[in-house]
């Protein structure tokens, strides 16, 4: 018997992933027009991806929402913008939720974020 047929089961498009089950950041979008994936900072809060804005001198990019199947570590920033929330490692952003879902990988969200999140998160607990 000869198989004549591949097929491939995505749970996204299949059942679709209610996003309680994704997690969300925020990142600072340099839109080049390319199709591909591309490695970004990820960050907690809009607000944080605002700072981190600002301080590279990246006015003209948009924040975009991302969202992740894995979950985000977040940490505070060590560089010379202290108290920043990003997460650990760049991560590969994709611009659907058409990828093979590894870790360190996300999805641009349907539309750019322009609302404050109305959900408060804790402090992250310094060592």
């Amino acid at each position: 018997m000869v198989q004549l047929f591949l097929t491939q089961a995505c749970d996204y498009c299949d059942y679709g992933l209610p996003k309680e089950r994704l997690h969300r950041g925020f990142i600072v979008h340099r839109s080049t027009g390319e199709a591909g994936s591309r490695e970004e900072y990820v960050f907690r809060t809009r607000m944080d991806a605002e700072r981190w804005r600002t301080a590279a001198g990246r006015d003209d990019c948009v924040i975009h929402e991302v969202y992740s199947i894995t979950p985000f570590r977040w940490h505070l920033s060590r560089g010379t913008l202290r108290d920043v929330v990003l997460a650990d490692h760049m991560f590969e952003i994709f611009p659907d939720h058409r990828y093979e879902p590894l870790p360190h990988r996300a999805f641009l969200a349907a539309t750019p974020s322009t609302q404050f999140p109305t959900q408060e998160y804790e402090p992250i607990a310094l060592p």
